[in-house]
C-alpha cells in the first residue's frame, strides 16, 4: 500500500455513466458499456473458473498480471469517482466506487474512497459493508486490515482501529504506513509509550510525514537520541 494514511488523502479526476442522445443518429456509449463489451469479447472457455462479472481479488489480478478487466475497471471509475467525490456529487461518486468494489471487493483505493465518501455523507454502514464483504471473500490481507483501521480511525473507534492495525502488522510487519497510523491511534488514546514505540519504526522503514514526530516531541517523548535511534 502506497503511503495511504490517516492525513494523506487525495482525489483525481469526470464522466457521465449516463448515454446520452447527442442528435437523431450519434449517441454516446457509457464508458462502463465499453468496459462489458471488452470482457464478453475476451473472454475464453479456459475462463470458466473465473467468470468476468465474477468478484476478483484485486491481489491476485496484480500478481498474475491479469490486469485487462482491472485497467479497465480503474480507468473508467476510479479518476470519475473522484471528481464527483470532489464535486461533492456524492450519489455519482458511490455508483463508480461501488462499481469498481463490486468487481474487486478488496481494490485498496475503491474501500479508501468508498470509506470516505460514507463519513462525508453521514453514512459509514455503507462502507461496512464493503469491508466486511472484502474479508468474507478475500481474507488475509494486510492492507484490507489497515484500510478498515483508518476507516474506524476517523469514525472516532480508537480501539477497533488499533485492534485493525495490529491485525494488518502481524500480516505485514514493515508496513511503515500501518506503524505511522498506529502511532497515531495510541497518541490520541493517550498511549504515548505505544505511540512512541511505532513512530520509531515507521521513521526507521522510511515514512515520510513529520506529524506524528512532532506531536511526541511537543509532549517531550521524541529527542534527539530518539532521533538517531530512529535513522539508524
Amino acid at each position: 500500500m502506497n503511503n495511504i494514511s490517516i492525513n494523506d488523502f487525495q482525489y483525481r479526476s469526470g464522466h457521465s455513466p449516463v448515454a446520452t442522445v447527442m442528435n437523431a443518429s450519434t449517441i454516446t456509449i457509457p464508458p462502463s458499456l465499453y468496459l462489458i463489451l471488452f470482457c464478453l469479447l475476451s473472454w475464453t472457455p479456459g475462463h470458466a473458473a473465473e467468470k468476468w462479472n465474477d468478484p476478483h481479488n484485486y491481489y491476485l489480478a496484480t500478481a498474475q498480471n491479469r490486469g485487462d478487466l482491472l485497467h479497465n475497471v480503474e480507468k473508467y471509475h476510479l479518476p470519475q469517482g473522484l471528481e464527483k467525490l470532489r464535486q461533492k456529487k456524492y450519489r455519482r461518486a458511490w455508483e463508480d466506487f461501488d462499481f469498481i468494489l463490486r468487481y474487486y471487493p478488496n481494490h485498496p483505493k475503491g474501500l479508501l474512497y468508498m470509506s470516505d465518501l460514507s463519513l462525508r455523507m453521514n453514512k459509514p454502514v455503507q462502507a461496512e459493508k464493503y469491508f466486511q464483504k472484502a474479508f468474507k471473500l478475500y481474507p488475509g490481507y494486510a492492507d484490507t486490515h489497515a484500510l478498515y483501521g483508518i476507516f474506524l480511525q476517523k469514525s472516532g473507534k480508537l480501539d477497533e482501529a488499533i485492534r485493525q492495525y495490529k491485525k494488518a502488522l502481524s500480516l505485514a510487519p514493515d508496513s511503515s504506513e500501518t506503524h505511522y497510523n498506529l502511532g497515531l491511534a495510541l497518541y490520541n488514546k493517550g498511549d504515548y509509550e505505544g505511540a512512541l514505540q511505532h513512530a520509531r519504526v515507521a521513521y526507521q522503514l522510511g515514512f515520510p510525514l513529520p506529524g506524528l514526530r512532532k506531536k511526541l516531541r511537543k509532549i517531550g517523548k521524541w529527542t534527539p537520541a530518539t532521533q538517531d535511534n530512529a535513522s539508524k
